[in-house]
Order: C-alpha cells, then sequence, then structure tokens
C-alpha cells in the first residue's frame, strides 16, 4: 500500500490540556504501512491500558517513544523485571486510586443494600447461609443434590431491587451447563449445590457472591443485590 495521510494526533499540552496537531506520514511501500500501523497498535494498547485504569492522565509521550526507540535499538535503560515492576506498581496505584473514589461515590448504595439483606433475614421461610447467601424455596425437588462436575439445566429470571430485569432464560431454552467451581457468580455456585432436579428457589445474592462492588456494566450497578428465581429443570450426575 503507497498512500500520503493527514493524521490528526492527540497531544497534551505542558499544561495538561488537550490539543490536537496535524501531520503527515509518507507511506510509500508495505513495509512502510505495517510500521506505521504497529506504532498505532502500540500506541491503542497503552491508551487502553490508561482507560482501563481509570486514569485522567497520559503518559509521557516523549519518554514512551525513548523508551520503544531505546529498546528497538537493543539499548534499554531499564531490564525487562524492572520495567515489569515500575508499570505493575504505576497502574496499580492508579486503579486503586479509582477504587477508592468509586466507593467514595456509591458508599450510599452499599448502606441501602445492606439494610434490604439485614431486613429480608428475619423474613418468614428465608434461609441466610454462612457466606450470607439468601434463598426461599418455592419448590422443592427430587433425587441428588447437584454437585461439582454435574450437568444441569435451569430456567432463571434475575432482577434487582427495583425490579429491572438483568438476564432471563424463560423465553428460550433453559441454560445447560457442567457446575464448576468458577465461571459463574458464586450465589449461583453455592445454590445449586443446595438444589435438585425439580426444585425452584428464589435467591437473595449479596454483592460479595454477585458482580462485587464494581457490578457488571450496563445492568448491574455497584453493591447490587441480585434476586434470582431459579429452576433446575434437569440434573444429570457426573
Amino acid at each position: 500500500m503507497i498512500a500520503v495521510l493527514p493524521v490528526t494526533v492527540l497531544m497534551m499540552s505542558c499544561g495538561g490540556k488537550k490539543k490536537t496537531e496535524t501531520s503527515t506520514v509518507n507511506l510509500k511501500s508495505s513495509k512502510d504501512s505495517a510500521s506505521y500501523a504497529a506504532g498505532l497498535n502500540e500506541g491503542e494498547r497503552m491508551q487502553t491500558m490508561m482507560e482501563q485504569s481509570g486514569a485522567d492522565t497520559i503518559l509521557d509521550q516523549e519518554l514512551f517513544l525513548t523508551g520503544f526507540n531505546d529498546y528497538m535499538r537493543k539499548n534499554p535503560k531499564l531490564g525487562k523485571d524492572v520495567c515489569q515492576k515500575v508499570l505493575m506498581t504505576f497502574f496499580g496505584r492508579l486503579q486503586q486510586e479509582q477504587l477508592n473514589k468509586f466507593k467514595n461515590e456509591n458508599g450510599g448504595k452499599k448502606e441501602a443494600h445492606d439494610k434490604f439483606l439485614a431486613e429480608n433475614k428475619a423474613k418468614p421461610g428465608v434461609v441466610t447461609t454462612p457466606s450470607g447467601l439468601q434463598y426461599q424455596v418455592v419448590k422443592k425437588g427430587k433425587g441428588p443434590i447437584v454437585k461439582i462436575g454435574d450437568v444441569v439445566k435451569v430456567h432463571y429470571t434475575g432482577k434487582l431491587l427495583d425490579g429491572s430485569l438483568v438476564d432471563s432464560s424463560r423465553e428460550g431454552d433453559p441454560y445447560e451447563f457442567e457446575l464448576q467451581p468458577t465461571g459463574l457468580i458464586q450465589g449461583w455456585i453455592e445454590a445449586l449445590q443446595i438444589m435438585n432436579k425439580g426444585s425452584q428457589y428464589t435467591l437473595y445474592i449479596p454483592y460479595e457472591l454477585g458482580y462485587g462492588e464494581m457490578g457488571k456494566a450496563p445492568k448491574v450497578p455497584p453493591y447490587a443485590v441480585l434476586v434470582f428465581d431459579l429452576e433446575v429443570v434437569d440434573h444429570v450426575a457426573k
């Protein structure tokens, strides 16, 4: 591919404000195009890392390019192990800062959900396990209890405390899977191991056994209590 492309480059001014600069790159061969594309990919990768860290800052572009060039010239100023440690420390600090900010902004949601669980715990028919999982038996099943490694088919409907739908299988086929210690929210994994074929439970899953303090975008907010209607349609023991 041979092309001359005007490129809009996002830069940071000395004051930390974004500014836009336009430059031109001359891509006269496939090697030129591949070289430029590789640079774009690396820039995208680093930008994604920054965004996932929730950072409000950006890496120093001149030092980033100096490090890149030093590596390509086989003249790095830092060893690989040191580089990994520096990056882990930097991004770990950014992530912790964002997590602390997030907790402060959403602490009220946690208190509201904790209050619901405390009140729900006292209701007739609600059982609370040592982990904090709460459930009510809607329908008793028959046969052996589900265990890790068994194959189960389930129907389910999951909602938030305000009634908002999170997910449901009711309009389609049952969800079939092999129960494992991971791969599902812990509330499900625990509940299924006290259920058998034909049983139907209402689960009240605290955030620690659901999607955690961060929730799961776009439907599950921070500190969410999940209310699941869970039915074991079929069960094949290992």
